[in-house]
């Protein structure tokens, strides 16, 4: 994964502002953007779904000063933005995880099927 560098705290100050003014409630809405980008991550099959997610957030915090002022919306539909991205360097860098996992579908749906001949071919004989 691709990592300039982690943000600083004035950074991480700045998306907390940004994501509300009280810092109870910066700190739900963040928790709750982490928990939905750890379920997409998650749901596409990604070990590292935490990781990811937190990469998601850095990218957002270290880049936001260009966005604020002119970002209308949810901030959440603006981290999810970052998901698509992140997922396609994952992809990448981990390749032969996707590769070695339908692989392993594939052989034992295979063998499931070999199974299932023989044991047909067993009951047409026994009949």
């Amino acid at each position: 994964m691709k990592k300039e560098r982690d943000p600083t705290q004035e950074e991480f100050a700045n998306l907390l502002n940004w994501l509300a003014a009280d810092r109870d409630t910066a700190g739900r809405k963040y928790e709750s953007i982490r928990a939905g980008l750890v379920k997409i991550f998650v749901s596409r099959g990604c070990v590292d779904a935490e990781d990811l997610a937190d990469e998601v957030i850095d990218r957002v915090a270290i880049g936001l000063n260009k966005i604020i002022g002119r970002y209308e919306g949810d901030p959440a539909t603006y981290f999810y933005g970052f998901v698509h991205y992140v997922y396609l360097e994952y992809s990448r860098k981990n390749s032969w995880i996707v590769h070695d996992m339908a692989d392993t579908y594939l052989a034992a749906l295979l063998q499931k099927a070999c199974f299932r001949r023989n044991s047909i071919k067993a009951n047409l004989n026994l009949g």
